[in-house]
């Protein structure tokens, strides 16, 4: 009898600064098993233990996050991987939280240390250089200078590993807790087998699972074959079910093919940068260094955060590790914000689309789904992570998960322009409103969709944006019933014009200027689509369109912005618009700021916002004339603010018009408010504004003087520090 039970599981990062945790719906299966898996040999040498033991090393990080003084210490575990000092640990060992109420505030690693032989008589204390990281799969290797007498371990990365195959685990978990005076703690070992190669659809081994016990302050740590080989870095703990999870050493050994060749590691180096436009200013860690075209800079060997900014374009952020010579080529994109009032439309008729549809083209692509060889370097996303859920079944592309999550597969080429894409689509139902459809013009910012649902019987011309992660929806039509029937969907671009068929007939023909090229792509949500065939025909000799209109009215809209470092949408300036500085950067937040008589701003660029909705959460810094701003509405010549001073403990509603400044109404607000997360909510719905917090009601206002069309959103901080930890904007209005 086959049973099976449901449960959520917390699986958390197993570093000892804090846990990452995340709930997931687990189905487990329990079945009868009998197995004959040997363990870990028990003959195995006392050198040999020795040996792994010497070679693991205990990490300590120091970091601090500027605002309130908050400071921060991490540990986690390491380990030798060359006889010239490199060695590997976890990308999140380095780059610890500082948790408040579970809102994790950006940090700048300061310190990082290396203790060798932790917690014996003949430890040794280093200071360690961050010297290469790979976020995506948890990795990160440090360098130290004295390695004179440490063993090193061997990486074993060949694909002959075996469920059920003995492992040891070295680490020092709970850190600090087992310390020995100044010395750290000594190493803990464990035993366990493999339970689980999980491997991704490219056949390629993502995750080692097994059962040895590991705990915070494991991260790190070096899983061991019976031969000491390294299979793989241990990174996750399943907490009670007692199944944790390692990085595969072939993915350590990728990273370790980008460290220089010789072994040395240089006290400095020339970072050299080439940017488009001219004139960019680039800062180091939050610092100005120069402004050029080109930009020669020395720093120190060590990680450092690099973004480059210039008025009216969107800024480029990275996080690099320098250890040599680095060569970077970035090119600034130029980001007009995004009207979202209704502009006429003057359509042409389906006689003259189809006509220009049909005209002059050449094959791009052409794919019958018929072999794995191609469909494998397909990308492919689930909610905004890699997760594969795409498969090829019988000649035709199939999506087999009927969650709410947007699954995505892409293909093609990212400069493609103009161009006919032509798919066979059918939609399996589901429970809820099963969608599917056509993704073209997808890059690395996001992509269009025509969309077709079942249950709702409505075709949708849409965009999704990557980063914040939302969407705009800009066409929505009432179709016949749509049934489980293949139906033929296609999509024609030319320049800014868009039009979209459905069996021929022509469902939207419209203006849209969020992306100019991409490659093409399938979506899927809630629903488990067939795609039989596909065609991509470049466009040749299609007639200028007649379309007058520069955008179609936004019917709604919603983003959730979680400030991770590839976030790229808001523009951040100093005094005025025309002396851009940045925030400091992380993956878990923006922190802006700023001294007295300074004022910092940073504006959303990636849309204009007529009615909404507006969440954030905040922390504001102490000062005794700071000043903090949401401001919303914002054009050329005037916007509105709600102004938070805290001198005097008041809320002000204003409003500056071609640089006059009116105050519509204030209210009084708690002092407490600078110094502690907020949870602020602004709403403008036709004429009348609503704020509160998590103190609760706070201002109301409404009057022919309230705004009452689309304009930009941005924060200001004087004489203060912010860091803006989560934003979120929703349409007022048909979602």
């Amino acid at each position: 009898m086959f049973k099976c039970y449901i449960k959520f599981v917390s699986i958390h990062r197993s570093g000892n600064s804090s846990s990452e945790k995340m709930k997931r719906f687990t189905l487990f299966l329990l079945v009868p098993l009998a197995f004959g898996g040997a363990a870990f040999a028990q003959n195995s040498s006392r050198d040999s233990l020795d040996q792994v033991t010497a070679a693991t090393v205990y990490v300590k990080v120091g970091a601090e996050a500027g605002l309130l003084g908050l400071t921060s210490s991490g540990s986690g575990t390491g380990f030798f991987i060359s006889e010239d000092g490199y060695i590997a640990t976890n990308y999140h060992v380095i780059q610890p939280l500082i948790p408040v109420y579970s809102i994790a505030y950006p940090v700048v690693t300061n310190t990082v240390t290396v203790i060798v032989n932790s917690g014996r008589k003949n430890y040794q204390e280093f200071p360690a250089t961050i010297c290469a990281i790979d976020k995506l799969n948890d990795l990160a290797i440090l360098h130290i200078d004295d390695t004179a007498s440490t063993p090193s371990l061997k990486l074993h990365t060949s694909d002959d590993l075996v469920e059920t195959s003995g492992v040891r685990v070295f680490g020092f978990p709970f850190g600090e807790e087992f310390a020995v005076i100044q010395r750290g703690p000594e190493v803990t070992v464990t035993t366990g087998t493999i339970t689980a190669l999980r491997h991704n659809d490219k056949d390629e081994l993502a995750t080692i699972q097994v059962n040895a016990i590991v705990n915070p302050g494991n991260s790190g740590g070096p899983c061991i074959n019976s031969d000491g080989d390294v299979i793989g870095i241990i990174h996750m703990s399943g907490g009670e079910t007692m199944q944790n999870f390692g990085v595969p050493s072939h993915f350590l050994e990728k990273l370790m093919s980008t460290i220089r060749a010789s072994g040395e590691l240089p006290s400095s180096c020339s970072v050299q940068f080439r940017c488009t436009p001219e004139g960019s200013s680039l800062f180091v860690d939050g610092f100005d260094s120069k402004s050029s075209s080109e930009f020669p800079l020395t720093v120190t060997s060590e990680l450092h955060t690099f973004c480059l900014m210039k008025a009216g374009y969107e800024p480029w952020v990275a996080e690099i590790p320098v250890s040599g010579d680095t060569s970077v080529d970035v090119v600034l994109k130029r980001q007009a914000p995004i009207a979202l009032n209704a502009i006429v439309e003057i359509p042409k008729t389906e006689e003259e689309v189809l006509c220009e549809k049909k005209s002059g083209s050449r094959e791009l692509m052409t794919e019958h789904f018929n072999t794995d060889k191609v469909f494998l370097d397909w990308e492919q996303s689930t909610g905004g992570l890699g997760e594969r859920t795409w498969f090829l079944e019988k000649s035709t592309l199939r999506q087999f998960e009927a969650d709410g999550l947007l699954h995505s597969i892409s293909l093609g080429d990212t400069s493609w322009t103009d161009y006919i894409v032509q798919t066979k689509m059918k939609i399996d139902g589901s429970e809820g409103d099963p969608r599917a459809g056509i993704i073209f013009r997808e890059n690395w910012r996001g992509f269009y969709l025509f969309r077709i649902h079942r249950e709702t019987n409505k075709a949708q011309l849409a965009y999704h944006s990557k980063h914040p992660f939302g969407w705009v929806i800009l066409k929505e039509r009432e179709l016949g019933d749509v049934d489980d029937q293949w139906h033929d969907i296609s999509v024609s671009v030319h320049g800014k014009e868009v039009s979209c068929f459905m069996d021929d007939a022509c469902i939207f023909k419209t203006i849209a200027s969020f992306s100019d090229a991409g490659r093409i792509g399938f979506y899927s949500v809630e629903s488990q689509p067939t795609f039989d065939s596909l065609s991509v025909s470049a466009l040749t000799s299609v007639t200028a369109g007649k379309i007058t209109a520069e955008e179609p009215e936004v019917i709604s809209y919603w983003f959730t912005d979680r400030f991770s470092m590839s976030e790229e949408a808001w523009y951040t300036y100093k005094n005025d618009e025309t002396e851009p500085h940045p925030w400091i950067y992380s993956d878990r937040g923006r922190l802006i700021s700023a001294g007295t008589n300074e004022t910092f701003n940073a504006e959303f660029t990636r849309y204009s916002l007529g009615d909404f909705t507006m969440n954030l959460i905040v922390t504001l810094g102490f000062g005794e004339n700071a000043v903090f701003e949401l401001i919303f509405g914002k054009t050329t010549t005037q916007e509105y603010a709600l102004r938070f001073v805290k001198s005097i403990s008041e809320i002000q509603l204003v409003q500056r018009s071609n640089g006059i400044e009116k105050l519509l109404k204030k209210t009084s607000m708690s002092p407490e408010f600078f110094g502690y997360v907020n949870r602020l909510n602004v709403q403008i719905d036709q004429g009348k504004l609503n704020f509160s917090s998590s103190q609760g009601d706070l201002l109301e206002y409404s009057g022919k003087k309230l705004v009452n069309y689309a304009g930009r959103f941005a924060v200001s901080m004087q004489d203060g520090q912010i860091v803006l930890h989560e934003f979120n904007g929703t349409s007022i209005g048909e979602e």
